[in-house]
């Protein structure tokens, strides 16, 4: 064999062994970046143990009347679920009189909006548009009856403020997610760069049996849920649960 005849082959050996180490290199990179984003889309936080709800939550001006574990939810991605029942400790009101003021609230690893998250609670409401109102230094928080109950739903995020739509939750999310001590986290498996939780609350008490003034008494209803709404936030942005 010539040595033209030689150096040709060796030149086209050399070509297909460039060619075979490019292919091994695209395949390398695709799994690669599959295996991120698999790891990314698998929240480790699924893998986390239960959270243990207090039983005994002191709210300023309400007296805790009981509190029970929602073991019953049958329902994925739930992190634990509580029951607080309250009344007011104004002495000079019979204890039959004292309005009850009952709390519920769900610990998700899922984006959660209305209304399918007050379904997990077993709680309906109309598909009238949500009233939705906004407190400074707190959030959203949505107000609506059903069954003579007046209700307060919002979810408490680990960051920022209070959301009610999946849209406000997305982007209160996107807004916090990425920091670089966020990423140090992720790269050592203690937090996922995506934060789905939510400490998910539904405020309820009876409406006054008072059929003509019944707008006056859900406005003052309200009101009684706002303010408890308030303590309750504070609490819990200050005691969210670590992952």
């Amino acid at each position: 064999m010539h040595n033209s005849q030689k150096y040709s082959v060796s030149k086209s050996r050399l070509h297909s062994l460039q060619s075979l180490k490019k292919i091994l290199l695209i395949v390398i990179t695709v799994s690669t970046s599959i295996a991120i984003v698999v790891s990314v889309l698998t929240p480790k936080s699924a893998n986390l143990k239960k959270y243990q709800f207090p039983n005994n939550l002191v709210l300023k001006d309400l007296q805790l009347k009981a509190s029970n574990n929602l073991d019953n939810l049958n329902e994925t991605n739930i992190g634990g679920a509580w029951q607080y029942i309250y009344t007011s400790p104004n002495q000079k009101t019979s204890s039959k009189s004292r309005q009850e003021i009952q709390i519920d609230i769900v610990y998700t690893y899922t984006v959660i909006s209305l209304p399918r998250s007050l379904s997990i609670l077993n709680i309906k409401h109309s598909e009238k548009p949500l009233d939705i109102k906004y407190a400074n230094n707190i959030g959203y928080y949505t107000l609506f009856t059903d069954q003579k109950r007046a209700y307060l739903a919002s979810c408490i995020n680990p960051r920022g403020e209070a959301t009610v739509t999946e849209k406000q939750f997305t982007n209160n999310r996107d807004k916090y997610d990425f920091s670089i001590d966020k990423l140090g986290l992720y790269l050592i498996g203690k937090s996922d760069l995506r934060d789905n939780r939510c400490l998910f609350t539904v405020m309820s008490t009876s409406l006054e049996n008072n059929t003509s003034q019944i707008s006056n008494s859900v406005d003052n209803t309200y009101q009684t849920l706002e303010t408890s709404w308030k303590d309750w936030y504070i609490y819990w942005k200050n005691k969210f649960p670590e992952t």
